[in-house]
């Protein structure tokens, strides 16, 4: 499908910053929420709150994602 959009999200969380891929997933940093995003459909699946936002772009290693937030808070998850 070269050349295609196959999908599009408009966000009302602030502007994104460039986000992170998992295998199943988008991590989109807003100034006000972590995104999560299916990476098939863009469909927002999650919102993970921070009272500060998300600048940072998130980094995705050996299963795990590691968001730093604008409040000095490092998130750490574990997505498979």
């Amino acid at each position: 499908l070269e050349g295609t959009v196959e999908w599009a999200l408009e966000l009302s969380t602030g502007t994104p910053r460039k986000p992170a891929a998992s295998q199943k997933y988008l991590w989109i940093p807003t100034g006000e929420a972590l995104l999560v995003c299916d990476r098939h459909t863009g469909r927002v699946i999650a919102r993970i709150h921070d009272e500060h936002g998300f600048s940072a772009t998130p980094e995705v290693a050996w299963g795990d994602l590691y968001a730093p937030a604008d409040s000095g808070v490092l998130y750490g998850l574990h997505i498979y």
